[in-house]
């Protein structure tokens, strides 16, 4: 399962030359992590209320494109690698034709679409001490019928 993730780009998001600052691709992958887990059943505000914390430990961004204020991007996401502690999250980011955006959020990984990044991001389940701990296991098994092993693409 993958989510998708529709939003403009704001002006506060570019740089002087009125492109995406690269900081921000950390943002948009944050976001379409968000919804796939809210999409998933699972809100991460509850997890955290529990004490249950999934902090980032690495990621990574391949800048295809330059995306520029006002774009309209989506964010897809999806789970790449799950166990019983870690998980990993793969991304793409599209610009949408603006006139075609709406119908084209039902065009997962369409080569209509045009690719301007793909990341990762590695997380671990910690306590809100910063203990290790599993993933609860009612949250596990939600993940798992989500959780598909074949990334997008090796960066």
């Amino acid at each position: 399962m993958y989510s998708v993730s529709p939003f403009r780009i704001s002006f506060a998001e570019t740089d002087a030359m009125g492109i995406v600052h690269h900081s921000n691709h950390n943002r948009f992958f944050e976001r379409g992590r968000i919804e796939f887990l809210r999409l998933a059943g699972i809100s991460y505000a509850e997890m955290a209320g529990q004490g249950i914390h999934l902090p980032v430990l690495r990621t990574e961004c391949r800048y295809k494109r330059a995306i520029r204020f006002d774009d309209l991007i989506l964010v897809e996401s999806r789970i790449s690698r799950l166990s019983k502690a870690r998980l990993e999250f793969a991304y793409r980011i599209y610009r949408v034709d603006q006139d075609r955006g709406h119908e084209m959020l039902n065009e997962p990984f369409s080569s209509s679409k045009d690719l301007l990044a793909e990341g990762a991001s590695e997380h671990c389940c910690l306590t809100s001490d910063g203990k290790p701990q599993r993933i609860p296991p009612q949250t596990l098994d939600v993940l798992n019928k989500f959780y598909s092993s074949n990334t997008f693409a090796k960066l």
